[in-house]
């Protein structure tokens, strides 16, 4: 027993059937993972009871239920009425720009973020390699990157959109963080983005990929569906292959859905849906292919190695500049115990030197002791006479070094007076520097984020101090509009 499942009645569009609210099968089954029922064929169990729950406003569609039993390609041909043919809407063969009124539809949520699931992952470990010889091939020297969450809201970083392998046009200028905001001046969107259908997860892909990517701005979309050619896509009316383009009115519109190939005009060939894996080629039979799965095996064990490499040369290189490191730091505590016994041997002798000096001028100072023993009676009367005349030219020097001090005095004073001056002058000059430097800052900002110059907002930032005018840069760089005084 089940609830709200598709069972497609006509093999030639899959829109054509029936989704019963309640219904019960006369089997049990083995496989739910798929939400279809492809009951135009044999081996398919049918409903042996179906509960309806009329809704008064679709009351008409319910007697499409009676064809259920009978839905097998002898007889479902001519029994069909056509007022059953709008079961499933068509997929969007045009998507304009702009985000949607209910934005919380586009919020990168957990499920965006999960990991790709084993067909995913082997369609985009082969593509991704693909890409890559054929942006060599066209001597492009463009990015290519994969699962990266691109923002197109500034007001609400979870709306997004998340291309399992993408193309930038030329190299980024810095590396990539893990959200790009796409929504501002001068941020390349993609050129071309890649989407592998999951099972789990298709109507993003079907429903709202084309125009997520039309407001980003990217040139060339390809939906590759690997389901829809074993019939086990999830999806209603599955296309293995989509491709939307990008018109001159910025909308995206769907050039190519089918089986493949379809032509790339970002990548100058053919991509063909090859069971899993979704190929490019020179020509359209698809036997030109620019990379087989072993090439591209062997494309990926290069990259590990190349990585593998780096990292033992990275280590090698840190290995290298810590026995440097060890060694200089041995040869420094070498060098400083050898200066620190030269010190105590200089020092050492110093003071030896020092003692004999010390000697020698006590042998000196008593010969002078007794030589002025002998004069003091004779030089007695004249040194008095001399301390007299020492005392008046004594006097007349300090009233000369007292004079000499009074005019250094006046001419520091004068000096500390010149100099305050000169300081408050450089500091003015520093904080009008500093000024205009952040007023130019604020402007070069408004720049960056899209603001008008006026002459009315020139003003304003000319009749603020510095800190104000840092302030206010911060305020203009967290709301990103002109702040309001």
């Amino acid at each position: 027993m089940g609830s709200k499942q598709d069972f497609s009645l006509l093999e030639e569009d899959l829109r054509v059937g029936v989704r019963p609210d309640v219904y019960v099968l006369p089997c049990p089954l083995q496989d739910h993972s798929f939400d279809r029922f492809h009951a135009y064929r044999n081996d398919t169990p049918v409903p042996v009871f179906v509960v309806e729950v009329v809704s008064p406003s679709n009351w008409s569609s319910y007697p499409r239920v009676i064809f259920l039993p009978m839905a097998r390609p002898s007889s479902l041909a001519h029994a069909l009425p056509s007022a059953i043919l709008d079961t499933f809407p068509p997929w969007p063969d045009l998507a304009l720009p702009g985000l949607p009124s209910d934005r919380s539809r586009w919020h990168l949520t957990p499920e965006h973020l999960v990991s790709a699931s084993r067909p995913q992952t082997l369609a985009i470990r082969h593509l991704w390699p693909t890409v890559e010889r054929r942006l060599r091939d066209l001597g492009r020297d463009w990015f290519v990157g994969t699962d990266q969450s691109m923002l197109l809201d500034p007001e609400d970083h979870r709306v997004g959109v998340r291309p399992d392998l993408y193309v930038l046009p030329g190299q980024p200028r810095e590396p990539i963080d893990e959200s790009w905001p796409a929504y501002l001046p001068g941020v390349p969107a993609p050129i071309l983005a890649f989407e592998m259908v999951s099972r789990s997860n298709w109507g993003k892909d079907y429903h709202e990929a084309p125009q997520r990517y039309a407001t980003l701005g990217t040139s060339e979309l390809v939906l590759f569906d690997a389901g829809a050619l074993t019939g086990r896509s999830p999806a209603p009316n599955p296309a293995p292959l989509q491709v939307y383009r990008r018109g001159e009115d910025g909308a995206m519109k769907r050039v190519y859905a089918g089986p493949g190939p379809a032509f790339s005009e970002v990548l100058q060939l053919w991509l063909v849906a090859s069971g899993e894996l979704l190929e490019l080629s020179q020509d359209e039979a698809g036997r030109e292919r620019v990379m087989t799965p072993e090439e591209g095996e062997a494309w990926w064990k290069e990259q590990a190695e190349r990585q593998q490499a780096e990292r033992r040369r990275l280590e090698k290189e840190q290995e290298q500049a810590e026995q440097e490191r060890e060694q200089a730091q041995a040869e420094r505590r070498q060098a400083e115990e050898r200066a620190a016994e030269e010190r105590a041997a200089r020092q050492a002798a110093e003071d030896r030197a020092a003692e004999e000096a010390t000697a020698r001028q006590a042998a000196e100072g008593r010969v002078v002791e007794e030589a002025a023993a002998r004069q003091a009676a004779e030089q007695r009367a004249a040194l008095e006479a001399i301390i007299r005349q020492a005392a008046e030219e004594r006097a007349a020097l300090e009233a000369a070094a007292r004079h000499d001090a009074e005019l250094a005095r006046q001419a520091a004073e004068e000096r500390a007076v010149q100099e305050a001056a000169a300081r408050q002058r450089a500091e003015q000059a520093h904080r009008e520097a500093a000024e205009a430097e952040a007023r130019e800052a604020i402007l070069d900002l408004c720049d960056l984020l899209g603001i008008e110059r006026t002459q009315a907002r020139q003003d304003e930032l000319a009749s603020l101090a510095l800190e104000e005018l840092r302030a206010w840069r911060a305020s203009l760089k967290r709301l990103r509009r002109w702040p309001e005084r």
